[in-house]
């Protein structure tokens, strides 16, 4: 299993912390086309695990900056600056549902 932060993930698809779903999906699916093992079928072993390692960590990032982005934490990322507190912030957004 793969860990990363939302930093290492941002970096990774080499996005900002203010980046959208729909940036943070474009460059997925570019980046993940150029590093999906079947293009290297056919391609020294090492390079098909380096592939598929890569791959898995592109996947890993994906995965946690969609849940991130979705969830609206993005939001509570952000340093409170007008002296609400990063819980408070939490609640700005929700859609009720």
């Amino acid at each position: 299993m793969v860990k990363l932060t939302t930093d290492q993930a941002f970096t990774l698809f080499g996005l900002d912390s203010s980046a959208t779903r729909e940036e943070l999906d474009e460059v997925f699916k570019i980046k993940s086309r150029m590093t999906h093992p079947d293009r290297f079928a056919g391609s020294p072993e090492s390079e098909i695990k380096m592939a598929t390692k890569e791959f898995q960590r592109l996947n890993a990032a994906y995965a946690l900056l969609t849940q991130f982005l979705d969830s609206g934490q993005k939001s509570n990322a952000k340093p409170a600056s007008d002296g609400k507190s990063k819980e408070g912030d939490s609640s700005e957004g929700a859609n009720g549902a």
